[in-house]
C-alpha cells in the first residue's frame, strides 16, 4: 500500500501551531496513514522567520 503524502506550506504549519482544529486535522491525516511533508523552501521560510532558539528548533 502506497503512502499518501500531504505537502504543507508555511501558513498551514503556522496555523496548526495556533489552532487546535488545524492540528487535529493534520493528526487525522497522519493517523489515516498519510505523511505530512514540506519542501526545502518551506523549511527555509520557517527557519528564517524564527524569533528565538525555541522557534528555530
Amino acid at each position: 500500500m502506497a503512502l499518501i503524502h500531504y505537502l504543507v506550506d508555511k501558513s498551514a504549519y503556522e496555523v496548526s501551531k495556533r489552532s487546535s482544529e488545524a492540528k487535529a486535522m493534520m493528526r487525522a491525516l497522519v493517523s489515516s496513514g498519510g505523511v505530512i511533508a514540506m519542501c526545502d523552501m518551506t523549511a527555509l521560510e520557517l527557519l528564517y522567520s524564527a524569533r528565538n532558539l525555541a522557534d528555530y528548533e
